[in-house]
């Protein structure tokens, strides 16, 4: 048997508590340090994370108003484009329509350059019809030669004439030649044709020139 009393092993069992009182106090003490500190660090994340969140939110506000201005911009871009592509194309109608109207322009402009043309062609033959009337205005025919070929067809030779009606004849001769000058060139006119008279010509207005005079 042991020789141990009960007081001795309370008196153990006292000491044994007293000498780890301080090293449970020092664990007590340590465990609420670690504690506070990971308190700490967590609520120090927890707010480096919500300044993070906070500011990512900001800019996706940022990025959004971006975007909706870049819409309105390029909604306001795209009807510009479309009243251009409308205005372009009113433009494009314009320009066939006048390119229509300055081939007809362009085809008047010749046709009055030929009609000029034409007309100076015109104005010089008249300057040669006058030059060439104001010739036949001064011709006359000697009564002595309208005599001569009178007596060629007389049959009888003491026929004669008088001096004013030799002179009339001779008149009226000229007169008849020069009506059926005009005609014969007015005829040749009448048929596109340019130049001088020639017998053909005088042929086709003798029957009526007869009858005339």
């Amino acid at each position: 048997m042991s020789d141990t009393s009960p007081n001795t092993n309370t008196h153990r069992q006292r000491h044994q508590a007293a000498a780890a009182a301080p090293v449970a106090t020092a664990d007590t003490a340590s465990a609420g340090s670690i504690d506070a500190a990971s308190r700490k660090a967590f609520g120090s994340t927890a707010l480096y994370l919500q300044s993070e969140l906070e500011a990512t939110g900001s800019d996706l506000q940022l990025l959004e108003k971006l975007n909706d201005a870049s819409i309105a911009k390029y909604e306001g871009l795209s009807r510009q484009a479309q009243d251009m592509l409308v205005h372009a194309y009113k433009v494009k109608q314009t320009y066939n329509e006048m390119e229509t109207q300055v081939a007809e322009v362009d085809s008047l402009v010749e046709s009055i350059n030929s009609l000029e043309q034409v007309a100076m062609e015109l104005d010089r033959y008249s300057l040669q019809l006058e030059a060439k009337f104001q010739k036949l205005l001064n011709v006359k025919i000697k009564p002595e030669a309208l005599e001569a070929i009178f007596k060629r067809v007389w049959t009888k030779s003491n026929t004669a004439i008088k001096g004013d009606a030799l002179e009339l004849s001779a008149e009226l001769l000229l007169l008849f030649a020069k009506e059926g000058i005009e005609r014969a060139k007015a005829k040749r006119l009448e048929s596109g044709m340019g130049g001088s008279v020639d017998e053909s010509d005088l042929e086709k207005i003798l029957a009526q020139l007869m009858l005339d005079f």
